[in-house]
Formats: structure tokens, C-alpha cells, sequence
């Protein structure tokens, strides 16, 4: 904790010009660390047949403070979307997520906070484009 505190205090970076209506790009994703299998009572492995441990570790990264922004650990059988919880700090920020948090009512949920998104879509998605922002 006291090393992402001091990255949190670091000098702060700042966004490119197409990019400054924004405070900041955040990255959002999350990653398995296997622990000692004396472990495994406390943080079972999900996806193993012998006695192992394991643990999901959600990290949201800022690009402006250059670092993490947040980070927890979870059981590893833990849903994606269960790892990123949306409130107003989402607020005039973009976050970048993969398809493990691709859930419209995700999407709804930052936009209802004044923030926005990047994800890819998923291969049976049909979009209805609605507006076009720039004009080349």
C-alpha cells in the first residue's frame, strides 16, 4: 500500500490536446497469480483439478498519475464485472475495458455518472450507430 500511495504522488502526466476534455484514462483489467497450495483453503484455484490456490488481482490504472489507481485481490472464481465498481468517480474519465466487463448495463451505468468507455464488441453484437462525432 505505502509504494501505490507514493506513485499516487508522484508528479502527474498530463493528457494530449485530443484528449483534454478528459481528467484522465483509466485501464481496468485484472490478472490470476497461483499461490502455495498451503493456500488453497483460504484462496481455492477455480480452474485446476489437483489442490492449488489462486487469486484474481483487479488493478485500475490511471494514465495521468502514471500508476495504479486502485488494486484488490478477489477469489479467483470471481466474476470480471464483480471487480469494478462504478460510482462518480467515473465521472469525465474514460475507462478502457476488455470483453470480461463488456455487460450493457455496465455501459449504462458509466454513462448515468457523466463517464465514458472503449471496448471492443463482441462478435454478435449489431450496433445502431446514432451519431457521428467528428467529420473528416
Amino acid at each position: 500500500m505505502h509504494g501505490i500511495e507514493q506513485l499516487a504522488q508522484e508528479q502527474k502526466k498530463h493528457l494530449s490536446e485530443k484528449l483534454s476534455k478528459f481528467e484522465d484514462v483509466l485501464i481496468q483489467d485484472s490478472s490470476i497469480v497461483r499461490l502455495h497450495s498451503s493456500l488453497s483453503e483460504k484462496w481455492p484455484a477455480a480452474r485446476t483439478r489437483t489442490i492449488a490456490a489462486g487469486v484474481k488481482v483487479g488493478l485500475l490504472v490511471s494514465a495521468v498519475a502514471n500508476g495504479p489507481k486502485n488494486v484488490a485481490l478477489y477469489a479467483e472464481s470471481t466474476n470480471e464485472l464483480k471487480t469494478l465498481h462504478m460510482g462518480p468517480w467515473i465521472k469525465n474519465r474514460i475507462l478502457l475495458i476488455d470483453l470480461g466487463f463488456y455487460k450493457h448495463q455496465l455501459f449504462a451505468r458509466i454513462q448515468d455518472n457523466g463517464g465514458y468507455f472503449v471496448s471492443r464488441l463482441k462478435k454478435n453484437a449489431d450496433p445502431l450507430l446514432v451519431n457521428v462525432n467528428s467529420i473528416h
